[in-house]
């Protein structure tokens, strides 16, 4: 859609944008999230007596609010001023609509009036997925991480995402089993195997990589990134290799002849009874059961690695000497053993528990000279479970005794050999080919010989092909690791996420409801995307096991500090980053918010909680998984020693999920660390109509004077050119250069300006003029002191946690203490040092030592802040 800016609107924020939406108010909601002090303007626009036009390609004689939702190619916005002539306009000849900026912004960006939240809500909670129960956004939860792991006896916070992406999935694929996620390049060693059989000394694996369209291998392809027990898959040993991207609608898997499984035994036999000369000791056969459970099987293979069993004769004379083998029963010219190598292999259904449903008794060894691997196959269609193998040995005794024999034409040595027997693995399968459409599939062929067991596979593939958003704000399905992505890919997908879908059975049509792309707010998507990538913070996980919805998407939007917040009917995302714009910062004082009064007394406007010392972290450990060796799960620590000194040791473990870096892992624990030692309070305050215009995420100044122990906010009774007259008088006290004066301009956003003087009769003088866009009277005015790098408790901000409507008609608001020096300490490195404006006003001092004399006791105590 096109969107233009006409008059002094088309100035500030340009005269063209365009982005891929289909109403005027998708679009007013996209440049509230991307055009810095947007928002500001319009929410505060009917103040300064400014109102605007909306003329669309479809009317041009203006819309009405009630015009919002339909489509349109573009649209023109127009600034009006209160009492100006309008004009004759349109095709009707009559005025134009009229609106209020308040009103835009209320229904693009909450839906106050058209959008009622809990008929989504309600829609949303039927949503399912292959991970787990369906979502449910039930307000508002901290801005601060909600879903990071966090360790300890007590851990709760973000464990069913910690589950997910970093437990182990089932070994076999059975139905009811999740179906893995792979998203991001990851090494994948837990993947359900659909077929993992040895047959003709030939190893035959399929496993089930990932549900959705993935991009395949990295660079380097199958040599580089297939692996053997945790060795380079070699190309000697491999036969085939097949990988299906998750497109097939039809059988593409050729090299494995059908599904099954691999029963690992390993089970040594050896023959019981005693020495052969000896007397039977009596001890009972060696015997090993097995069962499995999996309905519908066709065939059942049992290996067995069989040592040699055979017997010799050497002949030696005056021509020389000869060696031969022979059977072991073998009697010519000597005694023959009578004890060879007997194996009996059983099959039992639960239909018959007592009569095997095959008995192979007739595995005898008679003349075999090395180790040797051999297959029995049984057919078992029809059989019904559980179904048992019982392999036995039962020939007694150990190996004959050598014999030597004296002739006239010389001598005869004669010895036996009986090795041991192992039941390597028991394979099971079905004839079906199956198809598992829209699931990607790895299947290979391998010489089975170099393995004494069958091997565990490992692969490093690169994901899945989830939906980014590009400037215009136009969805393409792409290869991406940004978590942001990843999260959309979640959220609106109908196969593996909580996407809506319309699908048929039997010719009857069936809704799952679900979250459409329309009812995602993309330019917030899009913002958060931008600044993952802007930070390198990248998700490389896969996701193998059931999970609460819920938690997966906390989980996720933790890795880059953000949340998931649900307003005006639109999921949007909500990042916990530093304010650059003073224009996107809002004002509030006793003088616009509301107090409550019991009797003849009135409670304070603004109310405070703080944490305890305990939460207050010193320490973080952060477990994050490292490519180089081998992904295996690695820890790295954040400390610091002036904390440390202040609080004690107080050690926070949490896990960075997704994370592949340990610098991406040590930015987390930076920010668990800053989170967690400066913002240390919150305030709560309810405020009039204008409270419907806060979202999670905006960040406030709270002029109270308790906190900032000076005169700091209230309303302009007065404006001249470079000062203004307060509605109070201001402390007496030396203002220094850092000092700066907000005030809502004729923009009606907040503009800061540097203070010249300050006089306790109340007028403020700045540094220059106000030049055009001079506030007016009754306008709100901030006095607040700034000090480069840290927060100084005379600018007290704090980042909306929550917006609540009461039954009153006013809105109670929750923030978190806001602190720019936390975002110095998270994006500068290992390098940057935390820095404290020590907000609460108490010096830290050295203790003195104690003294004690008969008549007092003098000591002193550390007051850390």
């Amino acid at each position: 859609m096109q969107i233009k800016f006409a008059g002094e609107i088309g100035r500030r924020f340009g005269t063209t944008h365009k982005f891929a939406v289909n109403t005027p108010n998708e679009a007013i909601r996209a440049l509230c999230q991307l055009v810095p002090g947007f928002r500001t303007f319009l929410t505060s626009a009917h103040e300064r007596g400014i109102f605007f036009q909306i003329i669309t390609s479809n009317q041009d004689d203006g819309i009405t609010y009630d015009d919002l939702e339909l489509g349109c190619e573009s649209f023109t916005l127009v600034p009006v001023i209160t009492g100006s002539f309008f004009g004759l306009g349109g095709k009707t000849g009559g005025f134009l609509q009229i609106l209020a900026g308040i009103a835009l912004v209320a229904f693009a960006m909450t839906g106050f009036g058209t959008v009622v939240a809990g008929s989504f809500i309600a829609g949303v909670q039927t949503a399912t997925m292959s991970l787990g129960i369906g979502l449910l956004f039930s307000g508002v939860a901290s801005l601060f991480a909600p879903g990071v792991p966090t360790g300890g006896r007590n851990k709760t916070e973000g464990r069913d995402a910690d589950d997910a992406i970093s437990g182990g999935a089932a070994p076999v694929a059975v139905n009811g089993s999740p179906i893995p996620l792979l998203f991001g390049e990851y090494l994948i060693s837990k993947m359900p195997v659909i077929a993992s059989y040895i047959k003709d000394n030939e190893g035959f694996f399929m496993g089930l990589v990932s549900e959705g369209v993935i991009t395949g291998f990295p660079d380097g392809g199958v040599e580089e990134h297939l692996y053997l027990d945790g060795l380079i898959a070699k190309s000697s040993v491999l036969t085939n290799v097949e990988l299906t991207d998750g497109t097939q609608t039809e059988k593409q898997i050729t090299n494995v002849e059908s599904a099954g499984f691999s029963i690992n035994v390993n089970a040594p036999f050896n023959p019981q009874g005693g020495d052969y000369d000896a007397d039977d000791d009596g001890i009972a056969n060696s015997s090993v059961t097995r069962t499995f459970t999996q309905k519908d099987a066709d065939t059942v293979r049992v290996r067995l690695s069989v040592g040699p069993c055979y017997q010799s004769r050497t002949r030696s004379d005056s021509d020389g000497s000869e060696q031969n083998y022979r059977d072991y029963t073998e009697t010519e010219g000597g005694g023959g053993g009578d004890n060879p190598t007997h194996m009996v292999i059983r099959i039992f259904s639960a239909d018959n528990p007592d009569v095997p449903l095959h008995n192979q008794d007739d595995i005898i060894i008679e003349k075999q000279t090395s180790t040797q691997l051999k297959e029995f196959v049984f057919p078992i269609t029809g059989a019904t479970t559980p179904i048992s193998i019982q392999v036995s040995r039962v020939d007694r005794r150990g190996a004959k005794g050598p014999e030597t024999r004296t002739g006239d034409s010389g001598s005869r040595q004669y010895s036996w050999v009986k090795g041991g027997v192992t039941w390597v693995s028991a394979d099971v399968t079905w004839s079906e080919k199956l198809v598992y459409p829209y699931s990607s599939l790895l299947a290979l062929r391998f010489r089975a010989g170099e393995f004494s067991r069958f091997p565990q596979v490992q692969v490093r593939l690169k994901g899945l092909k989830v939906p980014t958003i590009n400037s215009s704000l136009q969805i393409k399905y792409a290869y991406s690791s940004n978590p942001a992505y990843v999260l959309l890919g979640l959220l609106t997908d109908p196969r593996y996420g909580a996407g809506h879908r319309v699908y048929d059975i039997k010719g009857e049509q069936h809704i799952q409801a679900g979250i459409r792309m329309d009812d995602i707010d993309l330019a917030s998507f899009q913002k958060a995307a931008k600044y993952c990538s802007e930070n390198k913070i990248t998700f490389n996980g896969y996701i193998n096991r059931d999970s609460d919805a819920l938690e997966l998407f906390r989980g996720i939007a933790s890795t880059f500090q953000a949340q998931i917040i649900y307003a005006g009917g639109f999921i949007t995302m909500v990042i916990d980053d530093e304010v650059t714009n003073t224009e996107d910062i809002r004002i509030y004082s006793a003088a616009n918010t509301i107090g409550s009064v019991e009797g003849d007394s009135a409670s304070p406007c603004f109310t405070y909680e703080g944490t305890a010392r305990r939460t207050r972290s010193t320490a973080v450990e952060v477990s994050y998984i490292e490519p180089s060796e081998f992904y295996k799960e690695r820890k790295t620590l954040i400390e610091d020693s002036e904390l440390i000194d202040r609080y004690g040791y107080n050690l926070t473990n949490i896990r960075a999920l997704g994370c592949t870096d340990e610098v991406q892992a040590r930015r987390m624990g930076r920010y668990t660390l800053a989170s967690n030692t400066l913002s240390t309070d919150t305030v709560s305050f309810r405020v009039g109509p204008d409270g419907a215009m806060l979202i999670p995420g905006d960040v406030c100044l709270i002029l109270d004077p308790l906190k900032t122990a000076i005169a700091s906010g209230g309303r302009i009774t007065g404006v001249t050119n470079s000062s203004i007259i307060t509605d109070r008088d201001l402390t007496n006290k030396n203002y220094d250069d850092n000092y700066q004066l907000y005030v809502y301009g004729q923009s009606g956003v907040a503009k800061k300006y540097a203070v010249s003087s300050v006089a306790t009769s109340g007028s403020i003088t700045i540094s220059g003029r106000f030049g055009g866009d001079k506030p007016s009277t009754m306008d709100m005015w901030a006095l607040v002191k700034e000090v480069p790098g840290i927060q100084h408790r005379q600018e007290p901000m704090y980042r909306v946690q929550s917006v609540k409507e009461e039954s009153d008609g006013t809105y109670s608001v929750v923030g978190i203490k806001y602190d720019k020096a936390k975002f110095a300490f998270v994006n500068g490195g290992d390098d940057e040092t935390l820095r404290s404006g020590n907000y609460g006003g108490r010096s830290y001092t050295k203790a003195r030592k104690l003294s004690v004399n008969s008549k007092s006791i003098s000591f002193s105590l550390r007051t850390p802040d």
